[in-house]
């Protein structure tokens, strides 16, 4: 059952169903120009796809959407164009409505969680960015770190492990990152702390007359 469809942001566009998908896939029925490009994402639980269309100047386009090789909608989005202000009962963007947005998971001020890894998010999918740009300091000392950029390319990962009680800030240069639109990134810091060892709890663990080899453990509560 469609739930919704429709343009969001000049040059993204976002198709919504009731039902959860397990495979969803979207495509474009008319062949687009050879210098378009496109980009989706499904949703975590697979009840919306999002896409991202550069150098498009359709008026309107066509999708299908399949689920595990099955199709089950066929849906047409009319594309409102770009404007300097946004007007009532006019399909229009500002080109505002799809600039490059960065958000670190790791708030100004906030206490960080020292087993979570660093993210930096974005509102479109990052086509390169620069590692050099982006500083990681311990106080005022420039620490050693991998970038990685996650496969739906709008996630920037930190391969980083913190130290409990210590202070840290993330300070991410103007033009580090390329997005699909050729759009480039304004400045992002942020500074936190981890958190203090007594805020955590301590399980003790003992097994005994296990067989050799590797093990998970899973922790559960009543809700399983």
């Amino acid at each position: 059952e469609l739930l919704k469809s429709g343009q969001i942001a000049l040059g993204t566009v976002q198709w919504g169903d009731a039902l959860p998908m397990k495979h969803p896939k979207i495509s474009v029925i008319a062949p687009m120009p050879s210098t378009a490009e496109l980009f989706s994402e499904n949703s975590i639980n697979g009840d919306s796809i999002t896409v991202w269309l550069n150098n498009f100047s359709g008026d309107s386009i066509t999708f299908q959407v399949e689920d595990s090789r099955a199709i089950v909608d066929t849906i047409k989005i009319h594309l409102g164009k770009a404007s300097a202000k946004s007007s009532r009962g006019k399909t229009s963007f500002t080109q505002d409505s799809r600039k490059l947005k960065l958000t670190c998971n790791a708030n100004q001020g906030a206490i960080f969680d020292f087993a979570k890894q660093l993210v930096i998010s974005t509102n479109n999918p990052v086509k390169n960015f620069k590692a050099g740009d982006f500083i990681l300091l311990r106080g005022t000392d420039t620490l050693k770190t991998v970038v990685s950029l996650s496969e739906n390319k709008r996630y920037l990962s930190f391969d980083y492990k913190f130290e409990e009680d210590s202070s840290y800030s993330i300070f991410i240069k103007p033009g580090a990152i390329t997005d699909c639109f050729n759009q480039k990134n304004d400045t992002l810091k942020s500074k936190f702390k981890i958190q203090e060892s007594n805020y955590y709890g301590t399980l003790a663990l003992k097994f005994t007359d296990l067989p050799a080899g590797n093990y998970i453990l899973n922790l559960m509560n009543e809700k399983g």
